[in-house]
């Protein structure tokens, strides 16, 4: 079990990731050795303020760090970056690790540039993380999205239509089982994700930290940092905590697919989705005069005092009514807040 020293976290960003760990279990708690953790490190103030937060923590949370840089040579400067984090990591002690990949063959990838480049990344984390975790533990890997970043791709995914997964946005762990990622589940988790970007540079400038400037994040062609440097500045003039707003509203998004997976864990026959449809969608059992089955008629769902007069005004089925289960009675369904069968506490 992990046992917190409340006095290491007098800094604000240290007590946030406190509570991400406490809340999500980040990290579960090693049986015997400690846990090692890739740490994905590009020289940017976020993956640099990640490293040297996770090593204040780590003596606490009996974490093994990895530094983990990939060198895509998109850019000119992209040696220097590399360059870079290997002295960070050096200073801090800390294992290293690097590759440079072929710039022309993701740049002449199929699916693009930013997915080439994206897969070729995380392929590399998964494979440094199966080589260095021992096969009796689960391989981690930390990255330093954060907040802001979270506003960027809720919006994102919003413009280009997503459904409800899309607007669940980044969860802080996520299980990576893609084959043609790893070999065997990783898990991928993002102590930051609570943290704004203006927290993140705060903690770098109390503890003089340096790091290194991406000149292509500047770049307007690019639809993620056209959001991050026009579109978000124009929504926080109507709520400067925007950021905070959209993390909030992808929340609920992530809780109603939580509850929609244990929904289907518990119910693989899906009669529970059957009876849902049949309470909202359908009459059933009412064949017309033609053989076809009669559309459902719309109807105002009624509870307490009203339940009560319209079943007076049926003959005084009241208490009938009431121990139907409310799939099988659509007249009385939706239910009352707090009632819906399957969506108990814990589910939500």
């Amino acid at each position: 079990m992990k046992v917190e020293n409340e006095l290491s976290f007098n800094d604000p960003l240290l007590s946030l990731m406190a509570q991400t760990e406490r809340r999500y279990t980040l990290f579960p708690p090693p049986a015997d050795s400690d846990q090692p953790v890739i740490v994905g490190v590009s020289g940017g103030v976020d993956s640099v303020v990640l490293l040297h937060a996770l090593a204040q923590l780590s003596p606490l949370w009996r974490l093994q760090l990895h530094v983990v840089h990939v060198d895509h040579a998109l850019r000119a400067s992209s040696a220097e970056d590399a360059a870079f984090v290997r002295e960070l990591a050096r200073r801090m002690g800390t294992p290293f690790h690097t590759i440079r990949l072929d710039a022309a063959a993701l740049r002449n990838d199929a699916s693009g540039l930013e997915a080439a480049a994206r897969r070729a990344r995380y392929r590399f984390l998964c494979a440094i993380a199966h080589d260095v975790t021992p096969d009796d533990m689960v391989p981690i890997v930390a990255v330093a999205h954060h907040a802001n970043d979270q506003a960027e791709t809720v919006l994102l995914r919003l413009i280009q239509g997503s459904g409800v997964e899309g607007l669940a946005g980044m969860r802080p762990v996520t299980i990576l089982d893609d084959p043609t990622l790893t070999m065997r589940p990783v898990r991928l988790v993002r102590p930051l994700l609570q943290a704004s970007r203006t927290q993140i540079v705060e903690y770098a400038q109390r503890h003089l930290l340096s790091w290194r400037e991406d000149e292509s994040n500047l770049d307007l062609r690019r639809t993620r940092n056209l959001i991050r440097h026009h579109v978000l500045p124009v929504l926080a003039r109507l709520n400067p905590r925007v950021v905070d707003a959209i993390a909030r509203g992808s929340g609920p998004c992530r809780r109603g697919l939580r509850a929609v997976a244990s929904i289907r864990r518990t119910d693989p026959g899906g009669a529970y989705a059957r009876a849902m449809r049949t309470a909202h969608c359908a009459t059933p059992g009412r064949p017309a005069k033609d053989g076809r089955r009669q559309r459902a008629q719309p109807f105002t769902p009624v509870h307490g005092a009203d339940a009560r007069r319209s079943a007076n005004n049926r003959g005084g089925e009241t208490r009938t009514a009431r121990r139907r289960h409310p799939a099988r009675d659509a007249s009385f369904w939706p239910p009352p807040p707090g009632k819906r069968p399957g969506l108990e506490r814990g589910c939500a």
